[in-house]
């Protein structure tokens, strides 16, 4: 034993063991990262869909919105018409009524 040259520790089949475990190691640890990758991923695609279904419904908000708008407009301006015909008519109501009363008047004098 005297022969052998002075040793850091380490044997050859040592290091390659060591470079071996590491090198697993590494490779472990890179299939983590690429499943956390690929989760985030997901999970930022889902975020995208999510966000842009959001911004869909805010812009179907914001349509519909204005057509209640226009259409409560509509309304308010159909009521008034109503009204004014509600008047024309008790109105033409009237003038029957008196235009009968005046038929009768005529029929009774003869």
């Amino acid at each position: 034993m005297a022969d052998m040259p002075p040793s850091n520790g380490f044997s050859f089949a040592e290091a390659v063991g060591a470079a071996a475990a590491l090198a697993t190691a590494g490779a472990i640890s890179l299939m983590k990262v690429w499943e956390r990758f690929k989760v985030t991923q997901k999970t930022s695609v889902s975020t995208d869909g999510e966000i842009d279904v959001i911004n869909s419904l805010r812009g179907e908000l914001t349509r519909l919105s204005e057509q209640n708008t226009r259409l409560g407009e509509s309304l308010n301006e159909l009521q008034i018409e109503v009204g004014q015909l509600r008047a024309e008519n008790a109105e033409l109501q009237r003038t029957i009524v008196k235009l009968n009363s005046e038929i009768s008047m005529l029929r009774n004098s003869r």
